[in-house]
């Protein structure tokens, strides 16, 4: 799929570049309680220039966001450029921020970012006190029975230029749309700039999973027109292409 390559090559390239992604009506609205799970474990990722991301704790120190967020002119970005805030609401963190020390990227993410995933390791393990949550695959027959959430931190939303960035969430349900041939999730759940890295949330049975990360808009074969795109759908980057990393980081 050309197009799709394509558009994620230029997500990493030019990471400001991407507009806002709402199919449809925009169902988001501000986490009230963002100090329980499964938002808790949300935070936002700062770069050391202010661009934002969102990220998410996997481990007591570990937190997965989208490689993209670390590139700067094609470059990754030294470790110590970022930070991680727990709880960030109205433009500040009212929770715990950690510099981070290290992160894991895959190769194949600088050249084509198609492997668009990065895990962070953080100076303090903030995930002792907010909480942090399990990774897990999205099946067939979840695709669409599943309750899907994408928390993120969007700088282009309403309530993020009025009052601060603040933690949004879809409140109707989201839908699963199907897998490309490279394993690439699309979602019709509303994300913008600075959602990058926010997780794909599978519930069931009270049990939350992070089962991708949200990493673009695209639509199959199709570049998603500006002013229309009710056909489009979202990409996120599924749990089978960190899995390893994951483990043998979480085993460290």
């Amino acid at each position: 799929m050309i197009p799709s390559m394509l558009k994620l090559l230029l997500l990493v390239l030019f990471p400001s570049m991407v507009s806002a992604m709402i199919i449809g009506a925009d169902s988001r609205a501000l986490v009230n309680t963002p100090k329980a799970l499964p938002y808790s474990a949300v935070g936002l990722v700062e770069g050391f220039d202010g661009q934002v991301c969102t990220g998410v704790l996997v481990g007591r120190d570990l937190v997965l966001t989208a490689a993209h967020c670390l590139m700067r002119a094609q470059e990754l970005i030294p470790a110590t450029h970022v930070r991680f805030h727990t709880h960030y609401l109205y433009g500040a963190s009212a929770g715990e921020m950690s510099e981070v020390v290290s992160f894991e990227v895959d190769p194949a993410a600088v050249p084509n970012g198609i492997q668009d995933w990065a895990i962070l390791r953080l100076k303090k393990p903030v995930g002792d006190s907010v909480g942090f949550l399990p990774t897990g695959t999205l099946s067939a027959t979840e695709m669409h029975k599943a309750i899907l959430r994408v928390p993120g931190y969007d700088v282009t939303h309403p309530i993020a230029k009025n009052y601060g960035i603040s933690l949004l969430n879809n409140r109707t349900r989201g839908h699963g749309k199907g897998v490309d041939a490279q394993g690439l999730i699309f979602h019709d759940m509303p994300t913008g700039r600075g959602s990058s890295g926010g997780p794909l949330l599978k519930e069931i049975d009270g049990t939350w999973t992070v089962v991708g990360i949200t990493v673009a808009e695209i639509r199959p074969g199709v570049q998603c027109p500006v002013f229309n795109k009710s056909n489009c759908n979202n990409v996120a980057v599924p749990e089978s292409s960190w899995r390893e990393a994951l483990t043998s980081l979480t085993n460290q």
